[in-house]
């Protein structure tokens, strides 16, 4: 069937045009398979009104949804449901006393309908705070350089899904008996439709 006016699914690829049907249309489809993440391929066998052909139907953009929360504490986290790259209502704020570590939780989570593939993007240390990522979905693991760089896919996360990271702040010496603060950014981003979401924290030292 065409579905160029559906407002889940946009047409892909046509394919070859048959007999009697639109350039992006189908003739008497005979199998229909859906992938994890929506996408619906309709095959089209062999026959006289005009060959075989495999069509792709992908759902919209907006069918993905990255969700990324952050908090101080892992039981207490905000963001949720709220989508932006401002940080607003998504930021949150530590104070490091004696040059003791700060810690951040932060957990990106599939907001969308279909399974998502998550791309993870943080802000690097400075030479007062040093900032280490980790990800604690299963026991702990340094991803640092990953997270900085820009490389830190979360793959085949569910409808629903998330994966959980900490944040770890630590001042430098350079801080001491001074008052010092670093902001940085954690952004969420679906590599199926583009959607990004981003939180904020914000470390200080007390003199």
């Amino acid at each position: 069937s065409d579905t160029r006016n559906d407002r889940l699914f946009h047409f892909i690829n046509p394919g070859t045009k048959a007999n009697g049907a639109a350039a992006d249309g189908l003739v008497a489809p005979t199998a229909l398979a859906v992938s994890p993440c929506g996408d619906l391929w309709v095959v089209k066998s062999n026959n006289v009104a005009g060959g075989s052909r495999v069509s792709r139907f992908r759902p919209d953009p907006d069918s993905w949804r990255s969700d990324v929360l952050i908090g101080t504490k892992k039981s207490s986290l905000s963001g949720n449901n709220l989508y932006n790259l401002s940080g607003g209502g998504q930021t949150v704020s530590g104070v490091s006393k004696s040059l003791k570590k700060l810690s951040f939780f932060h957990t990106p989570q599939n907001d969308g309908i279909f399974a998502d593939d998550l791309k993870l993007l943080g802000s690097k240390g400075n030479c007062d705070f040093k900032v280490t990522y980790f990800e604690t979905t299963s026991g702990k693991r340094n991803i640092t350089g990953a997270v900085t760089s820009g490389n830190l896919n979360a793959t085949g996360v569910l409808r629903g899904g998330l994966r959980t990271y900490l944040v770890e702040v630590k001042p430098g010496s350079s801080t001491k008996g001074k008052k010092k603060t670093r902001s940085f950014s954690i952004t969420g981003t679906s590599l199926q439709g583009g959607n990004a979401d981003r939180v904020k924290a914000r470390a200080t030292t007390a003199k």
